[in-house]
């Protein structure tokens, strides 16, 4: 619930103490990457007017900038400033897991893709061997138009995946994260934590 005064508003101590617990892997990363405080600062700032204006709307009207710097305590000159530049931002995919990301939600959350434990199946590499339970088969499934070789080629490359003494490909499910490439490792850990925290707030409600 929001207080008369957001901007001196503090959480209960279960919530900060969950989003202290939440941060504190998000800030070992940055500071490994040399994030300082002045763009995480802004970068807050800009995430805070997104969510007001984009999942706090006011009887279907997009909030004004007074009121979305009431609900987040960002100044409203800044407030203004940010909407503009969220109209012309676009989050950026990394090319190799936007379709990838896709195929390996597909592999782990369709049933005739996994074993009767629940783990994905090794699939052998082309519809001519195993049919609709073949890699190809999967990648076409999501999207026809890239061929399996290339999706293949490159999650051999990022370790996402390797061939069994059968040479059938089995997803390493402790890789969804990749062991290379810098890009592929951001988007997934930001995929992986948006899931998880946008489940969380129908249990503090």
């Amino acid at each position: 619930m929001l207080s008369s005064d957001s901007s001196s508003a503090t959480p209960s101590p279960a919530l900060a103490r969950a989003l202290r617990a939440a941060l504190r892997p998000l800030v070992k990363v940055m500071l490994a990457q040399g994030v300082t405080l002045g763009y995480l600062t802004e970068l807050i700032k800009s995430l805070m007017v997104d969510v007001a204006q984009t999942d706090f709307p006011l009887e279907h009207k997009a909030p004004t900038d007074s009121r979305i710097s009431l609900m987040t305590g960002v100044h409203r000159k800044d407030v203004s400033r940010l909407r503009e530049q969220l109209k012309t931002n676009t989050d950026h995919t990394p090319r190799a897991v936007s379709l990838g990301a896709q195929v390996v939600a597909v592999w782990v959350g369709s049933p005739q893709y996994l074993d009767p434990q629940g783990e994905p199946l090794p699939l052998p590499r082309f519809a001519s061997e195993g049919g609709e339970l073949s890699f190809e088969a999967l990648v076409a499934s999501v999207n026809s138009d890239i061929r399996s070789r290339v999706v293949l080629d490159e999650w051999l490359r990022l370790g996402v995946v390797h061939f069994d003494e059968a040479n059938r490909v089995c997803l390493n499910t402790q890789a969804f994260v990749p062991s290379e490439g810098f890009e592929e490792k951001a988007f997934y850990l930001g995929h992986n934590l948006h899931d998880h925290a946008a489940a969380s707030p129908k249990t503090w409600a």
